[in-house]
């Protein structure tokens, strides 16, 4: 919880002038805590669903492979080794393709870069 608290502060005042990071970082930090402890407008839920639908997505699918049981892991992998080549390179390209669209999309720069 502590590391998530002081990166309200380490990130709210990344992107500012220098000249005018500190007090702006400070306010932007202090006002969301005050949104988190107040009744939140759930009407910009779907807005958010919407705009970080790939996000979304990417997390609920890893969760759902996570929690899938071993044995069904075991089965996936097992039936993949058994396919001809052919069809094993198709599946892999497919996979890269897939992949490679979620990464390509519009995403925020990772942050330790700006250092």
């Amino acid at each position: 919880i502590f590391i998530t608290f002081t990166r309200l502060f380490f990130r709210s005042g990344s992107n500012l002038d220098p000249v005018e990071a500190n007090e702006t970082a400070w306010e932007t930090a202090t006002n969301m805590i005050r949104q988190i402890g107040s009744p939140w407008n759930l009407d910009t839920v779907p807005t958010m669903i919407f705009e970080y639908k790939n996000i979304i997505l990417v997390f609920a699918l890893g969760m759902i492979i996570h929690w899938l049981p071993d044995r069904f892991k075991r089965l996936y992998r097992y039936v993949f080794a058994n396919f001809a080549l052919p069809i094993q390179i198709i599946l892999t390209a497919l996979s890269i393709f897939v992949i490679y669209q979620f990464m390509s999309a519009d995403s925020q720069p990772f942050i330790y870069f700006q250092f």
